[in-house]
């Protein structure tokens, strides 16, 4: 619907008394400052109602200078045309030649005496919206609509980026003209024969604003759309796929996590070698609760790992258990104490763990002579749940000596003694308290006897 239709219906409604109110459902819940964009009600909307940063705290554009899409678009044509050249008429008058053709380099020959009187040509846009008038050097220019009255200007300013031999060096910017109306371009008074400029409708070189809300570097959440220069603060590439986490992110490296971390929209298992080099397996798949790299048959896996198929991982071999222990007993003292098995080696990265290693053989101690034999099992790996088996030292004594056994099945067996201590024993030692008493008592006698016969 254009101005003019807009303005028949209001007056049509007027008079029927009725108040009509021409609103989209989008505009009517629009919240200036809420962070969601509602083109049809606002011209940005950056999350927060402060002024100075491009949007304005009523969520207007606060624009600068035109932006460069449509500016570089100018000086093509400055450089390669089409080019036009007419005459302009002395205004006012009747009969204008028409400049209405777009992205055209028109230049307008004034006639007449130069610094004296106005000419003008005429324009009918061909949509409604800003347009731009892109010119060669600044001289005196109004727009007037149908009643003469001129158009109010939105912004003028330098620009640059034209390196062309017809360079154009100064814009003017209208707002708001209608694809209903044929527009009068007064120029002059002008200290020149002739005059250049191009117009360009400003809303086809309309440009997204992005902001960068998790603060990664890269924008994603779209805040205006404009032809006015991008303000630092925004991006137009808005190629973040998540700005509510600043890891994800064109930047980012992708991993077999289920997520799309570079913002690429490919799918994790989709990627090639995405899982080349992990010990678990060298294919990102979909797991029960999650996306891992992992294998599904032995060919995933690295060299000298397997594949294990209820976890769908890469498993390394077994190690080897460690070597037995050995100890001995020196002469007259106390044997050595078995040795400690050895650990069960331990598999690859991401494998299990290697069997328990068997327990060291037991050792064997024997006592010297009048000493004490002591013998002790190897130990098991006491730090897995499999457990290998601990066989018993086993000690022997010398001649008058004593057998001690420190094993869960050892035995100890004490050497006949004829005279280790004066008594006759088989065993070792007596028995018992009273036996031990009455050795003793038995080898005081005998002996008085021998003096008393010597």
């Amino acid at each position: 619907m254009n101005l003019r239709s807009m303005r028949q219906m209001s007056v049509l409604a007027a008079s029927y008394g009725v108040l009509t109110l021409l609103t989209s459902p989008s505009a009517a819940s629009a919240a200036c400052g809420d962070g969601t964009f509602e083109p049809e009600a606002e011209e940005c909307d950056d999350g927060n109602t402060i002024a100075g940063d491009g949007c304005s705290s009523s969520c207007r554009i606060e624009c600068s200078e035109v932006g460069a899409a449509a500016t570089e678009h100018t000086c093509l044509h400055g450089s390669f045309g089409p080019f036009v050249t007419l005459a302009a008429q002395k205004f006012p008058g009747f009969v204008y030649s028409e400049v209405s053709a777009p992205h055209t380099y028109f230049t307008i020959q004034l006639g007449g005496e130069q610094n004296v009187g106005h000419r003008a040509v005429i324009f009918a846009p061909n949509a409604t919206g800003a347009f731009g008038i892109y010119m060669k050097s600044q001289f005196p220019l109004v727009v007037r609509d149908a009643s003469g009255a001129a158009v109010p200007e939105f912004l003028e300013h330098a620009i640059s980026g034209c390196a062309v031999p017809d360079s154009l060096v100064w814009v003017k910017t209208f707002k708001t003209l209608a694809d209903s109306e044929t527009y009068t371009l007064d120029i002059g008074p002008v200290d020149a024969p002739s005059v250049s400029f191009a117009i360009e409708n400003l809303a086809a070189f309309s440009r997204q604003w992005y902001a960068d809300k998790d603060g990664d570097g890269f924008a994603g959440t779209l805040i205006a759309e404009s032809w006015c220069k991008t303000p630092d603060v925004y991006n137009f590439d808005g190629d973040d796929c998540d700005e509510r986490d600043p890891l994800i992110n064109p930047g980012a490296i992708e991993v077999c996590n289920g997520v799309d971390d570079n913002c690429d929209f490919t799918d994790d298992q989709e990627v090639a070698d995405l899982c080349a080099t992990a010990a678990s397996g060298s294919v990102c798949l979909a797991k029960t609760d999650h996306v891992a790299c992992g294998c599904t048959t032995n060919a995933d896996c690295l060299t000298g790992t397997t594949c294990d198929p209820q976890s769908q991982a890469c498993q390394g071999p077994l190690g080897e258990g460690g070597a037995a222990g050995q100890g001995t007993g020196g002469t007259g003292g106390t044997g050595g104490t078995g040795g400690t098995g050895g650990t069960g080696g331990t598999g690859v990265d991401a494998g299990t763990a290697g069997d328990v290693g068997a327990a060291g053989a037991p050792s064997e101690s024997p006592s010297g002579s009048g000493g004490q034999g002591h013998g002790e099992a190897g130990h098991s790996h006491d730090d897995d749940p499999r457990a290998g088996s601990a066989a018993a030292g086993k000690a022997s004594a010398g001649a008058g000596g004593r057998a001690k056994t420190n094993g869960s099945s050892g035995s100890a067996s004490g050497a006949d003694d004829a005279e280790g201590s004066g008594c006759q024993m088989a065993g070792a030692v007596p028995a018992n308290q009273g036996a031990l008493w009455a050795c003793l008592f038995g080898t005081t006698l005998l002996w008085r006897a021998r003096r008393r016969r010597g």
